[in-house]
């Protein structure tokens, strides 16, 4: 039986990394960005600077009310992020149409955009004739697939090989 231990470590280790895994997608699910009322200025407080994902909501409970949106933002609409005070303009680059979908909120990017430092940020959306919402939030998508390619992906090779392991120890 003590031949055993360490193949049921390894097991336990994959069991682990595993759960790891899927707990850490899950939580980068949860909304921890700004929703940005358009049309007007909203201002926000970027903690952590990098890669941002400006979103189109097209769907989603605001003010108790259940809106929804065309996928598209109407010809016309102007976007501009400006660093506060100094007025830096932040460009905002089109991305590929990427959608997601989570509680009866749908989401289409609008553009990706980086931010270089922390610090108050101002939003400017124009061109609009009624109120609809934009979502700001860091871009998730490489780390979510590292999280899942890595943890998950050793989580495999370790309960596997502690299987396999554990088999070749009992024959």
């Amino acid at each position: 039986l003590t031949r055993l231990i360490a193949p049921l470590l390894l097991v336990l280790l994959g069991i682990g990394l595993g759960g790891v895994a899927v707990f850490s997608i899950i939580l980068s699910f949860r909304d921890t960005g700004y929703t940005i009322a358009a049309p007007g200025e909203t201002m926000v407080t970027i903690v952590k600077p990098g890669a941002y994902t400006l979103w189109n909501e097209t769907k989603g409970m605001h003010g108790g009310q259940f809106l929804t949106f065309p996928e598209d933002l109407p010809s016309g609409t102007t976007i501009k992020v400006l660093k506060n005070p100094e007025g830096t303009d932040m460009p905002l680059t089109k991305s590929g149409s990427t959608s997601f979908e989570s509680n009866g909120t749908r989401r289409i990017t609008v553009g990706e955009l980086t931010f270089p430092n922390p610090g108050e940020y101002q939003v400017s959306v124009t061109g609009l004739t009624e109120k609809r919402y934009l979502y700001l939030d860091e871009s998730k998508f490489f780390r979510l697939f590292f999280r899942a390619m890595f943890l998950g992906g050793f989580g495999i090779l370790f309960f596997l090989g502690g299987i396999g392991w554990g088999i070749f120890v009992l024959v």
